[in-house]
């Protein structure tokens, strides 16, 4: 799994139209992994199959009543992508903005962390999240940035 490919924030905005997210949920886990993309593809391949060469309004057309459970699972698999400490759907607040957000948990209650001691800003913590494997620093400003913990604590997401 390769994280960098992945961009904190809206993917969507604005529409609950079954079109509009089976395109933008569709068109984000074909970029971020082919493979997955074809396994959800061919696990909905019974209702896909006729509709190869068609736009996302006639497919959600064909699909039917199904279209919810194609867009869940696009859903499902998009989630399994999120960093750690992130989450893929709707952010709270809005439900019509779909995209990779925090996920809010605080992140003193991870289940193995140690804290470390505060660094050169009076106010900056970091959490070493043995279980993700990342170090999580809250600066003075309340910028949150996540880092691998190996090797060179490489940057996977941060949020201003």
């Amino acid at each position: 799994m390769n994280n960098n490919k992945i961009n904190i924030g809206t993917l969507i905005h604005g529409t609950l139209r079954d079109e509009d997210l089976l395109q933008a949920f569709s068109d984000e886990l074909a970029r971020i992994n082919k493979t997955r993309f074809s396994e959800v593809t061919k696990a909905n391949a019974h209702l896909f199959s006729e509709s190869a060469n068609l736009t996302a309004a006639q497919i959600v057309e064909e699909l039917g009543e199904y279209v919810t459970d194609v867009i869940n699972d696009l859903m499902y698999a998009l989630n399994e992508y999120a960093p750690p400490h992130t989450y893929f759907g709707a952010i709270e607040g809005d439900g019509s903005d779909f995209g990779f957000w925090p996920d809010g948990e605080p992140f003193e209650l991870c289940d193995t962390t140690d804290t470390i001691t505060p660094t050169r800003l009076a106010n900056e913590a970091e959490w070493i999240d043995n279980d993700c494997g990342v170090i999580v620093n809250i600066n003075d400003h309340g910028n949150v940035t996540v880092m691998k913990l190996q090797p060179d604590r490489e940057v996977i997401w941060s949020a201003v």
